[in-house]
């Protein structure tokens, strides 16, 4: 039986639509659907979630739990910086907890596990795209 995954992608994406297909393409048995943060078997359990990679690997990181982290569809901060305006309905001080928390995140407590690449590049991205948030509203503070 393989390890178990969180499988993060944004809200309507079709991860619930597409549950069978990612079970059998991560070679898993059981499926959690709409995953908040909840414990997760250690083996054979695909969990899906919408909670970004920051909260996904966040929630992991409070249960102690050792789990994949795979992450799908979500914009990189190239994507918002071709944007040009923030694209986000957190407030300023929700965008503030979550760049601190996804920094949190990136750099776990050495009693915890270690991220792996995919996770880590996948944190940094959603940090990028965080930051890029930021840098957006600032600009238009300044107009």
């Amino acid at each position: 039986m393989f390890p178990s995954i969180i499988y993060s992608s944004p809200q309507g994406s079709g991860k619930t639509a597409n549950s069978a297909e990612l079970l059998q393409r991560f070679s898993l048995t059981d499926l959690i659907d709409d995953w908040k943060g909840q414990e997760i078997p250690s083996v054979g359990t695909l969990a899906l979630t919408h909670l970004s990679p920051s909260q996904a690997c966040h929630m992991a990181y409070r249960r102690n739990q050792h789990i994949t982290l795979v992450t799908e569809g979500w914009k990189t901060a190239e994507w918002f910086r071709k944007l040009g305006v923030p694209n986000t309905t957190l407030s300023n001080s929700q965008l503030r907890d979550a760049i601190r928390e996804t920094v949190q995140a990136l750099h776990p407590s050495p009693f915890g596990g270690a991220l792996t690449a995919e996770s880590r590049f996948a944190l940094q991205a959603h940090l990028d795209a965080l930051l890029a948030h930021e840098d957006g509203r600032a600009k238009l503070s300044e107009i």
